[in-house]
């Protein structure tokens, strides 16, 4: 598996894989992402580890995979020898150097990982490409901590009477999940204390697609503009243009996907 997706790299082809169904059971946990957001798969993390320590590093970020993020609560099988394999077990897996031992497999697994693939694939040749939810989602107490910490942001910068004119619970939870829990700007991981939601634009209305996780001093730093109504750019951020751009496209993909479209006041009125 991992020969064939550095392969696949190295041409750059488009790819997407499944990861392990191996003592998984819950099909309500399955998500599609890259395989560098994956989170409680032990397949996933070896080969993740293994591809970055590769000549294609970087390039794992193109590699989509099905994965479940349920906690394994199943262990490999008891492994009774006989006296032959004793002397030797390596030699009776069903591959060399394989396991001998048998991962338990809900029979079911497997196959909804596959209908799960093929559902993506299909969609995508059709052109009807659709947001996956790739990484899982919030617990309430976290959603409301973050929920909290953009409005009281949001009050100090523009004052109480707009306060209803904010993002709700449900709109944090999706914004998360479609950063893929990592700061827009830096990439890094997912930190409960150290990211925040943050407007992108002053100049636009507060909703789902103008506003991006990032870390708290980012956050600071966005809100530091909106004072001074100034835009952000790739140079005051400290990125590239591409880069730049690549949250711009981002933002405009979450604005069409939105699940629930509301209407919002400009914050600036």
């Amino acid at each position: 598996k991992i020969d064939l997706l550095a392969n696949c790299c190295k041409k750059g082809l488009r790819v997407m894989s499944s990861m392990g169904a191996g003592a998984k059971a819950d099909p309500t946990k399955l998500h599609i992402a890259n395989l560098e957001d994956v989170v409680e798969d032990p397949l996933a993390s070896r080969i993740r580890w293994q591809l970055t320590k590769s000549e294609i590093g970087a390039a794992i970020k193109n590699v989509e995979v099905v994965y479940c993020s349920e906690k394994p609560h199943m262990k490999l099988l008891p492994l009774e020898l006989s006296e032959e394999m004793n002397e030797k077990p390596s030699d009776f897996g069903a591959m060399p150097d394989f396991r001998v031992r048998i991962m338990p497999v809900l029979g079911m697994m497997p196959a909804i990982f596959g209908m799960a693939m093929a559902s993506r694939i299909a969609c995508n040749l059709a052109g009807k490409e659709y947001l996956p939810t790739g990484v899982p989602p919030l617990t309430v107490g976290v959603c409301n901590r973050l929920h909290q910490r953009f409005r009281t942001r949001s009050i100090n910068l523009y004052g109480a009477s707009h306060e209803h004119d904010m993002l709700d619970l449900e709109d944090m939870d999706f914004l998360v999940i479609q950063w893929r829990k990592r700061c827009a700007i830096t990439h890094e991981r997912w930190k409960r204390s150290g990211i925040d939601i943050a407007q992108w634009r002053y100049d636009r209305p507060v909703d789902i697609g103008n506003v991006v996780l990032v870390k708290k001093k980012f956050a600071q730093m966005l809100d530091d503009m909106a004072k001074r109504k100034e835009l952000p750019t790739s140079e005051s951020l400290g990125i590239s243009e591409e880069h730049f751009a690549a949250i711009e496209h981002k933002l405009a993909q979450i604005a069409k996907w939105n699940p629930r479209p509301k209407t919002y006041k400009l914050l600036t009125e």
